[in-house]
């Protein structure tokens, strides 16, 4: 998409952006823990994509690694994939630091990295410390970029004896959006400062408001309700485009120009969609938004059905020479004994490789005291306590409270072990 835009500071030239995020590089699935050839292709082909689309800047919003202390070969990767981009024309690359991100990790060789124009921001500092002025190769100013990380609940908001989970999720709230106003304003002071058209691009690791999540991709289980979620509208408009990370989901929120490029990969097998990464060009009076769809590089197939139906499937993909990695789940109610076996037995001879077993029918059985008509596969945690809770008939005046609480709980859980000791 082009929009045309007259203002000032986008009447000089052209800077062209390449906005991606949550590699989550290490990131094992199921039973198959390796997708490391899986990423490895991934990065090769993006370090094309900047070659070919002759990007200035890249812009990685987060979630470079998928824990705190990332394997040894996650690193060679990471590291292999900046040598690699700065012998291409991108001149300057912005990381921030995720959840799953450990700040100090990311920024311990950030001094060494600053030399060759990678510019790493783990933890928050102050408002100044995240406004980068990136130059081009003749050094002059060519974008600013207000450089957010994933903003911990200690680092915007103080605990008070007393209050409510409410009250804290409102308090986090208000943090996050105090910090973005702080950074907007040095980053627009910053700009009239520089007496040139400079463009201005926001970059941040967090939940907006209205975005979407998925099943089983890590994320929609870490909030409930409006736990943390951060309206759209709290983002200035002085940013001429918002590069987000966090959802996993290619999607806008608010407005075209806020927008989450998504992981490069499908992050469980609920997932479906085109996976793309963000080309945004800003100058002459422009910004243009385009997706540049990534390869599939590993497919990963959900199956449904009886017994029979699960088979045949199998068949049907042996036949089309597949090599997808398989989630099974059995419908029917049939007894199977070994189904793992049984199905690694119908694979035999193919490409294909099996993941997971589901059978429906002892699920069910283990949760019929509950209700609900849902396997605990297809059930979030949210879910589940909401089960327990209409199980032992909490009166509902008291439900918003403990689900709040719950919920907080679950997200602290999700991000232990991803803070820094």
């Amino acid at each position: 998409m082009v929009y045309a835009n007259p203002a000032p500071h986008l009447s000089g030239p052209v800077v062209k952006i390449l906005h991606t995020s949550d590699w989550h590089l290490g990131r094992g699935l199921a039973r198959i823990r390796r997708r490391h050839e899986e990423h490895e292709k991934f990065l090769s082909w993006l370090v094309e994509l900047i070659s070919q689309e002759k990007i200035d800047a890249l812009l990685v919003a987060g979630d470079i690694f998928d824990n705190a202390a990332p394997a040894v070969s996650a690193q060679e990767l990471y590291y292999n994939f900046l040598v690699q981009v700065m012998k291409t024309s991108c001149h300057n690359l912005v990381i921030i630091a995720g959840n799953h991100d450990s700040a100090a990790f990311l920024s311990a060789p950030a001094r060494l990295l600053k030399f060759f124009h990678i510019h790493v921001i783990g933890d928050p500092g102050e408002p100044t410390s995240e406004v980068l002025t990136l130059t081009d190769p003749a050094g002059q100013p060519e974008l600013l970029v207000a450089a957010v990380p994933f903003l911990r609940d200690r680092f915007v908001r103080l605990s008070q004896e007393g209050e409510s989970s409410q009250d804290k999720t409102q308090s986090l709230i208000n943090g996050l959006k105090a910090h973005y106003a702080a950074v907007t304003e040095v980053a627009v002071a910053r700009r009239a400062q520089l007496g040139q058209p400079v463009p201005l691009v926001g970059m941040g690791h967090l939940f907006a408001a209205g975005g979407l999540v998925t099943e089983g991709d890590g994320v929609r289980d870490l909030y409930a309700g409006s736990l943390a979620q951060v309206p759209a509208d709290s983002f200035s408009e002085e940013f001429d485009y918002l590069a987000l990370g966090h959802l996993h989901r290619p999607q806008t929120v608010g407005r075209e120009t806020i927008r989450y490029s998504g992981s490069p990969f499908q992050m469980s097998f609920a997932e479906s969609g085109e996976k793309s990464v963000g080309l945004i060009s800003l100058g002459q009076g422009q910004l243009t938004v385009r997706l540049a769809p990534i390869p599939v590089f590993q497919e990963l197939k959900r199956l449904k059905g009886d017994k029979i139906q699960l088979l045949q499937q199998i068949r049907d993909l042996k036949k089309a020479g597949s090599q997808a990695w398989l989630e099974v789940i059995h419908t029917g109610s049939e007894i199977l004994g070994d189904a793992r076996s049984l199905f690694e037995e119908a694979l035999k001879g193919g490409a294909m490789e099996l993941a997971a077993v589901i059978d429906e029918r002892i699920n069910q059985e283990i949760f019929a005291n509950l209700g609900g008509g849902k396997s605990l596969g297809e059930m979030s945690p949210q879910e589940v306590f909401d089960q327990l809770l209409e199980n032992k008939k909490v009166p509902e005046p008291e439900r918003p409270e403990l689900r709040a609480t719950f919920a907080e709980l679950v997200q602290a859980f999700n991000e232990a072990g991803q803070t820094d000791q």
